[in-house]
């Protein structure tokens, strides 16, 4: 950094000067917030007398790990980021391969999908619970009228079909986001790669393995992994949709730290349960980085 023609600060100072505001905002956003739950995860702290935080160790955390609900709940969460996150970003990869072969309609279809990502997330829970009804649900009445079903299907009050539900519309509103990421990555690819490809007697699918996907896979780690977080923090969508029931069959973390903080008063319990759910969130996407870095390797 030069200022009245001397150089005060080294260029590698300068930049460390410049990255302090966003380390602070990270630290006071993101850290600060996730040590106090850490603190708080080894006290009785209750909603009831805030102020009181006797100190018991890691008595909150032996109590959750020996929960068979805690463990389901656990088991949900996974499931449902897992499976809709699969699932959106091969329909996404799909939707994004054609529009990129319709020059002439792109823009329209693309602005017309793109509509469920940008629908709040409370919108979403409430449209498709109405949808959903079993007595005057819309998706009841087609399923009824094409014959696939003789009666009303309970969505949200059946432990399986409330699951699928659930990870419907994750994937409905996930889809689009993942869908225009892609989107942007395929036109971003050289057409020189691709129809030296096409001289070649290269098959479509021998395109996409061998020329597309080798490109893409940086652009698709990156969709996944956003989406892996979106869907694992997602309170609104589940809270709205069934609010975990019927029992606790679509019961995630985020909908089980609110509960046990609220519901319960139990803020120290609600702070250790917060704190697993962070590493299984930060496990998740190490995991993914290291089969998507074997992938690049191979290739």
């Amino acid at each position: 950094m030069i200022v009245g023609g001397r150089q005060i600060l080294g260029d590698r100072a300068f930049g460390i000067v410049l990255l302090i505001p966003a380390f602070a905002i990270i630290v006071g956003i993101i850290l600060f917030p996730l040590l106090d739950a850490a603190r708080l995860s080894i006290t009785s702290t209750n909603l009831i007398n805030i102020r009181k935080q006797p100190y018991i160790g890691l008595r909150n955390y032996q109590q959750i790990f020996t929960d068979p609900t805690y463990w389901q709940v656990v088991g949900n969460t996974f499931f449902i980021t897992g499976a809709s996150v699969a699932a959106s970003v091969l329909i996404g990869m799909a939707l994004a391969l054609a529009l990129n072969a319709m020059v002439t309609v792109r823009g329209l279809l693309r602005a017309l999908f793109i509509v469920p990502w940008l629908v709040p997330g409370v919108v979403i829970g409430v449209t498709w619970n109405w949808l959903l009804s079993t007595e005057t649900g819309v998706v009841n009445y087609i399923i009824r009228a094409l014959g696939i079903a003789s009666e009303n299907l309970p969505w949200l009050a059946d432990a399986t079909l409330s699951m699928a539900a659930v990870n419907g519309v994750f994937v409905w509103s996930s889809v689009p986001f993942i869908m225009v990421t892609l989107l942007g990555g395929l036109q971003a690819i050289p057409t020189e790669l691709v129809e030296a490809a096409i001289v070649d007697g290269a098959t479509f699918g021998q395109r996409f393995r061998r020329v597309v996907l080798p490109l893409m896979l940086p652009i698709i780690t990156i969709a996944t992994i956003l989406r892996v977080i979106y869907t694992m923090q997602n309170f609104v969508i589940v809270y709205m949709l069934t609010q975990g029931g019927p029992g606790f069959a679509t019961e995630t973390l985020a909908l089980y730290v609110y509960e046990t903080a609220f519901n319960s008063a139990r803020l120290g319990k609600a702070s250790a349960i917060g704190v697993t759910w962070f590493f299984y969130s930060l496990l998740f996407v190490v995991i993914y980085l290291k089969l998507v870095d074997r992938e690049e390797r191979q290739a």
